[in-house]
């Protein structure tokens, strides 16, 4: 035990800042949550011509059923001066890269640190960043070389084709920028001269819990004494909702009915966000203003299972299990939803059962969800 009875491993959420539909930044969030409304709507020829791609016919493995998405504005919004970055490298830069850049100062600043500063030498940066819409942008002048030349079958003979492709930017030096999913932490590491560990994962829907474990488990072994964790998703070509909607996977009706006997998948979004961690008894000793506190955390997978759309509620209950064992706590409540057509309602059955093993153990279970 350390600092007014904390626990060694207690970490510590003393910043946050997070950019939503409906909700830009955590006040706003906050009234969201409170008095939800629904911010689905059609998506914009901003981002693609979407009646290209709109379609019933179920054999047309290029179409959706569905123009329906949860999207952020001005997403091509950056003031690059204000940071120091020049507009060249800027325009290269992906826009998920350029979110966390603002989310990152915002969360500094509700940490109170932006005057006072704090130990950059001892910072890490973990973000969460599943793909690249603007790397393939970035890169379509060489994939329709690639067209043209005709290695993806009959070459291109129509004499409007070169002029096409020269009419699409190419790369330059700073190009690299957008191309690198890692360049989105490394540049916020670089803009706010942070010197601890610095990365991007992938774990797709549970990617930014999942760097916030990783910071957490960063910041108990000692290799940083504060972290900078989150994640960013903006959609900037049709390409995920086309494959989703091959699955089954978005709700043809446009709406999220989470446990709902009417599900039929949920509407694919953008967000992100950033949470500013050190150890508690750092926090307190400094006076930080702390959000919450992260006493345990729990990963696990399902292994061998049918497929990737199928979550296992054995699975989730291992994950539950082991944050309860991590934070020394009894089984508690929980809940999580990404029903889909595909998938069984296994988030219910593994509430259920942990509640049922709370019943038995005697504690009371407090309401939590993912």
């Amino acid at each position: 035990m350390g600092v007014s009875g904390t626990r060694r491993d207690d970490v510590a959420i003393v910043g946050m800042a997070c950019r939503f539909p409906g909700a830009r930044n955590v006040n706003q969030y906050w009234r969201l949550l409170n008095e939800p409304r629904a911010q689905f709507g059609t998506v914009p020829d901003s981002r693609w011509r979407t009646a290209t791609f709109l379609s019933d016919n179920l054999r047309d493995t290029s179409s959706t059923y569905t123009d329906t998405m949860a999207l952020l504005p001005d997403v091509g919004h950056f003031d690059a001066a204000h940071y120091g970055i020049p507009p060249r490298r800027a325009k290269s830069m992906d826009p998920q890269g350029r979110l966390l850049i603002d989310l990152t100062r915002e969360a500094i600043q509700d940490a109170g640190w932006e005057a006072e500063g704090f130990d950059r030498e001892e910072t890490s940066v973990i973000t969460a960043l599943t793909e690249s819409g603007y790397r393939e942008i970035t890169t379509m002048r060489i994939r329709m070389r690639q067209l043209t030349g005709g290695e993806f079958g009959a070459r291109a003979t129509d004499p409007g084709w070169p002029e096409m492709v020269r009419a699409v930017d190419g790369l330059h030096g700073s190009s690299v920028a957008g191309l690198l999913l890692n360049m989105g932490p490394n540049t916020v590491s670089s803009v706010f001269d942070l010197h601890g560990e610095s990365y991007a994962l992938d774990s797709a829907c549970s990617g930014g819990l999942m760097a916030v474990a990783n910071a957490v488990f960063a910041l108990r072994a000692g290799r940083c004494r504060i972290a900078l964790a989150g994640g960013a998703q903006l959609i900037l070509t049709p390409d995920l909702l086309v494959g989703l909607c091959r699955i089954g996977a978005i709700s043809r009706s446009g709406r999220c009915l989470p446990f709902g006997a009417e599900a039929d998948g949920f509407v694919l979004g953008e967000g992100a966000g950033v949470l500013v961690l050190r150890p508690l008894s750092d926090a307190l000793a400094a006076g930080d203003r702390v959000y919450a506190v992260i006493r345990g955390v729990g990963t696990a997978n399902d292994g061998t299972v049918q497929g990737g759309m199928h979550p296992q509620a054995a699975g989730q209950l291992r994950a539950l299990r082991r944050a309860y064992r991590d934070a020394d706590l009894p089984r508690t409540r929980w809940a999580t939803s990404r029903r889909t057509a595909p998938g069984p309602p296994s988030a219910i059955r593994s509430r259920s059962t942990s509640c049922a093993n709370c019943g038995a153990s005697g504690a009371r279970p407090p309401s939590s969800a993912r």
